[in-house]
């Protein structure tokens, strides 16, 4: 497997996971199933069509460089996958439910969302630049995400303790706003050893 092979898989993980959070930041407010179905379905497709390829270059007896190095981001791609399927997962049971997040609430998982798209842009783009300067932004700004993730979470508290938020919104918002931030550390990962 070349280099070259590797990375339009990551890419396409990449593209399909920023298609997939679009989809939920739309889902999220109009409670609509349909969309969150298609997005579903489209990044579980996307994610199985690398699975060969995987399984391909861990079956070889002998490595090139590159697949070593792909392999080594393996982790990586499976941590982002179970965090987009908590994320998937969360959605799902609010949609059904119709629970109501606050519009507050609702503005900060979109900011949040809206920034980890930009992360897995920029990560795609170093992976096929290699430039030093965009990997040092790319965590300068999942430093930034993540810090206003955990100040999101210390606001919503107050929500949940002022009756604003309900017990089962809170356990939804709390976890997807994690998975983010799951996600942004991963793409780190990516764009530092890609």
């Amino acid at each position: 497997m070349e280099k070259q092979q590797y990375m339009e898989m990551l890419g396409k993980i990449l593209e399909s996971m920023s298609d997939t959070l679009e989809d939920v930041k739309r889902c999220l407010p109009s409670h609509d199933k349909q969309c969150l179905k298609g997005a579903e379905k489209e990044f579980r497709e996307r994610l199985m069509e690398g699975l060969p390829l995987v399984t391909q270059v861990i079956a070889q007896e002998h490595k090139s460089e590159a697949e070593k190095k792909f392999l080594m981001l393996v982790p990586s791609l499976q941590k982002i996958g179970q965090s987009m399927e908590t994320i998937l997962v969360r959605t799902k049971r609010k949609v059904e439910s119709q629970i109501l997040f606050t519009d507050k609430g609702l503005s900060e998982l979109k900011q949040i969302i809206s920034g980890v798209k930009d992360i897995a842009r920029d990560t795609k783009d170093v992976l096929a630049t290699n430039n030093p300067h965009l990997r040092k932004h790319i965590r300068a700004e999942m430093e930034k995400f993540i810090g206003m993730a955990d100040d999101f979470a210390l606001e919503h508290q107050e929500r949940l303790v002022l009756g604003f938020c309900t017990p089962q919104a809170s356990y939804l918002y709390v976890d997807m706003l994690d998975a983010l931030k799951r996600i942004a550390r991963e793409l780190v990962y990516l764009s530092e050893k890609g």
